[in-house]
């Protein structure tokens, strides 16, 4: 009995014993937080503010509430399509309608990179907070709007944005 046991402990243990480790070390590897797939949806903005630029007709500037409609389709990929209606009524011809498509790449619990297809080599940083179907997206410094219609989106153009969202 005695050597059984010797033996036991000898070649089985120690088998057992990695075997362990190796399960509980596992793949570390999984993604935790939200993901692309988390944010799919179509989203339209209940408030959807531009600060901090001197192009803006009032700063800062709820689009929504001049009567502007913000909305954005987010697929599971990550591409998305941000389109406004109304901008240009609201801000009395000075600025057209936006249609910008691009990827959202979640980089952190609640941080994104987001590129636009038009200035993929300029993307922006932003923070983000998804609680069922509402998305607040903060973007500061976002290359969205061509404010002089030169058609290049030039540093002076640059605007703050904050938009809360509901999906569906």
């Amino acid at each position: 009995m005695r050597s059984q046991l010797k033996t036991w402990t000898r070649f089985v243990l120690p088998v057992l014993l990695v075997g362990s480790l190796a399960v509980a070390c596992g793949d570390d590897d999984e993604a935790t937080g939200v993901t692309t797939a988390d944010l799919a949806g179509d989203w339209t903005a209940t408030s959807f503010v531009l600060s901090n630029n001197a192009f803006l007709p009032a700063d800062p500037i709820d689009m929504v509430s001049v009567g502007v409609a913000v909305e954005m389709s987010i697929a599971a990929s990550g591409a998305f399509t941000f389109s406004t209606t109304g901008l240009g009524i609201a801000t009395g011809g000075a600025l057209d309608d936006l249609s910008v498509t691009g990827t959202i790449v979640i980089t952190g619990n609640n941080t994104a990179i987001i590129t636009t297809t038009d200035d993929p080599d300029d993307p922006s940083d932003a923070t983000f907070t998804l609680s069922g179907d509402n998305l607040t997206l903060s973007i500061p410094d976002a290359a969205l709007i061509d404010f002089d219609d030169s058609g290049t989106i030039v540093e002076a153009e640059w605007v703050d944005i904050v938009g809360a969202m509901t999906r569906g």
